[in-house]
């Protein structure tokens, strides 16, 4: 988050906010402050999580709908960690300050940990593919209640509406593939098995493992998308700082393998949507470079954020396939 709107969020913000969920403002601490101000603090001796969000990052109407369909997804047995109601009975605080509006919620902590890559077991991966399969199973039965808002769409988000205004001159030609990469995902058709409400971001930074078991979080990105989409997200970040010399695509065969032996047991989708593994995961690529740009000054660009442009813009460029995988090998349908 940029230093100038992360200074709207002040003290007095973050007790209200607090106060209206019934936490104590006194055990607020700091854990992330890169698109949403995210605090853990105590509620009736227990942690939770607090989020507060600037207006300018997402409606309360849209983090309504958020908040309804993660509901669901816990009332339904998903692990993921439940919103808690503020002391109004409400699943989201609206807080004015000056012309400013800032938004309120508060999750369960989940239980466990991260886990470093090194240390990730195959049951592990498989129940990954099993969570997820479940939520899109689930998901296909939910409806949106009366008097909530719809998320937006997959294309409808900022990152695919205005990356051309967070990239540089020299790097038209992303924009360009974006735009075209955008396009064809748009002609794709789609019906109630294959589209609806996904996480889109659900790789190991948002979940922590109880066990093998994973606990996801962080549903902030969460639209309508490609079921398919939230399976190659979760490669494309599993696969991210791998190299071809590594052993890149081997490891892939091998997680996806496996994530998708625990996605069958929950869902299965048509395998028609290989074909729209790969270009998910140029979508994301290409996203990635954007939110980078977003997010940081070329300046203050750190060690992982200089490494993962290395040579990105060539590669986009030239149409380079994030993974060099025969996906007729992959079994979506059971």
């Amino acid at each position: 988050m940029k230093p100038e709107l992360l200074a709207l969020f002040t003290d007095s913000i973050r007790i209200e906010a607090a106060e209206r969920f019934g936490m104590d403002p006194s055990t607020l601490k700091m854990l992330d402050g890169f698109e949403n101000v995210i605090l853990e603090g105590s509620r009736d001796g227990k942690a939770y999580v607090l989020r507060i969000a600037h207006s300018s990052h997402r409606s309360a109407d849209h983090i309504h709908a958020e908040l309804d369909w993660l509901d669901y997804l816990a009332q339904n047995g998903v692990s993921v960690c439940r919103p808690l109601r503020s002391r109004e009975g409400s699943l989201i605080e609206v807080l004015a300050a000056d012309d400013r509006e800032f938004v309120a919620v508060v999750f369960e902590k989940a239980p466990g940990g991260p886990v470093r890559r090194d240390d990730w077991t195959a049951e592990m991966t498989y129940n990954r593919g099993k969570l997820l399969g479940r939520m899109h199973a689930l998901t296909k039965a939910y409806r949106v209640p009366s008097g909530v808002v719809r998320r937006y769409k997959w294309y409808e988000e900022d990152d695919f509406v205005s990356y051309r205004g967070y990239l540089r001159p020299e790097d038209e030609i992303v924009a360009e593939r974006f735009a075209e990469l955008q396009a064809s995902l748009r002609d794709i058709s789609v019906d109630g098995d294959s589209w609806g409400l996904i996480h889109m971001d659900a790789h190991t930074g948002n979940m922590f493992f109880d066990g093998d078991q994973p606990v996801l979080f962080d549903f902030d990105d969460c639209c309508y998308d490609f079921f398919v989409s939230d399976i190659a997200i979760s490669l494309f970040y599993a696969t991210l700082m791998y190299t071809p010399e590594d052993g890149r695509e081997s490891f892939a065969r091998e997680f996806l393998h496996t994530f998708l032996e625990g996605y069958r047991t929950e869902n299965s989708l048509d395998n028609r949507w290989r074909e729209v593994i790969p270009m998910i995961l140029k979508r994301r690529e290409m996203v990635l470079f954007v939110a980078i740009h977003r997010g940081f000054d070329a300046d203050e660009f750190d060690d992982w954020c200089r490494r993962y442009l290395d040579g990105r813009r060539e590669r986009i460029r030239d149409r380079v396939p994030y993974l060099d995988l025969d996906w007729s090998q992959f079994d979506l349908s059971g």
